[in-house]
């Protein structure tokens, strides 16, 4: 059997995960915002106390004016280009979570599930045949719970493509430790 794919509104289980998922990434944009912007300006003092030193502390070779204007004419265009990729990586990431917010639906999909396993490392998992979700680490217990080529259903936000809930054929909820993509 292929899988099937079915969309629904949210539930309460959604609402926090899709909660959840924008604060990780507000947090993950802001960090990569504050860290590309402070560091032409770090380089800069940097530049600086590097030209300083050169000059051996003697402030009638080095004019620290003239060395201002030079790395504001070169990071310009540095900063002007981390803000168009900041602002492109914003889109990437944050744009879909708010889309699939205003959309208010999540997609089921169901398909067979096969077992793989590694005891060796106590690793156990659930193969599917979806390109995005491949593998689902699954701990022993659910392992074992689910049948070979059981139906199960995964529960995922559609334009994100975040997690919400992994069932099994009764509607039970399956523990997933980690996912493969």
């Amino acid at each position: 059997m292929s899988q099937v794919e079915v969309y629904s509104a949210f539930d309460y289980q959604a609402k926090a995960i899709l909660h959840k998922t924008i604060v990780q990434r507000w947090k993950d944009v802001a960090k990569r915002f504050v860290f590309s912007f402070a560091l032409p300006f770090l380089c800069a003092n940097r530049i600086i106390s590097f030209m300083g030193y050169l000059c051996n502390g003697k402030t009638d070779d080095f004019d620290a004016h003239l060395v201002y204007q030079v790395l504001m004419i070169f990071s310009i265009p540095i900063f002007c280009f981390i803000a168009l990729a900041n602002i492109i990586l914003f889109f990437k990431y944050m744009w879909p979570i708010y889309v699939d917010k205003y959309k208010g639906k999540t997609k089921t999909i169901t398909f067979p599930a096969t077992h793989y396993s590694l005891p060796e490392f106590d690793k156990y998992y659930l193969k599917t045949d979806l390109p995005d979700y491949p593998f689902f680490e699954v701990g022993y217990d659910a392992y074992c719970h689910v049948k070979d080529q059981e139906i199960i259903s995964i529960d995922t936000l559609p334009s994100s493509g975040a997690l919400v809930a992994i069932k099994d054929s009764n509607g039970k909820p399956i523990d997933v430790i980690a996912t493969s993509t």
